[in-house]
């Protein structure tokens, strides 16, 4: 079995930096985005994406889903103006990604 695990790195501005995991390539580089474009970015992107093989399934502790990344990008809507750039794309993506979870539900009821 392999799993695909998809990462974002943040730049601190300090000198640091740390990996984001995501489940999905499009929420690590969308984050990646936001930092690029609205935050402290890089002069490329710094997204990638890890495969791991195994004979069994694979548990990875601390990886960013879909829906909690989604949750983390509604509570930080209130801190961007009504009518920001920003905060449109933040919405668009929100009701991207809402839409391919509920159709990812809607497969699993209709496989099983």
């Amino acid at each position: 079995m392999i799993t695909k695990v998809y990462y974002s790195v943040s730049n601190c501005g300090d000198g640091s930096a740390y990996p984001q995991f995501f489940e999905s390539e499009k929420c690590s580089n969308f984050h990646q985005y936001l930092l690029n474009e609205y935050g402290e970015g890089w002069g490329e992107d710094c997204v990638g994406e890890l495969e791991i093989e195994s004979d069994g399934p694979v548990k990875i502790k601390r990886i960013t889903t879909n829906k909690s990344y989604i949750d983390e990008l509604k509570s930080e809507l209130d801190e961007y103006k009504d009518g920001s750039s920003i905060k449109q794309e933040i919405k668009d993506f929100i009701s991207e990604i809402e839409a391919s979870i509920r159709e990812e539900k809607i497969n699993n009821i209709i496989k099983d």
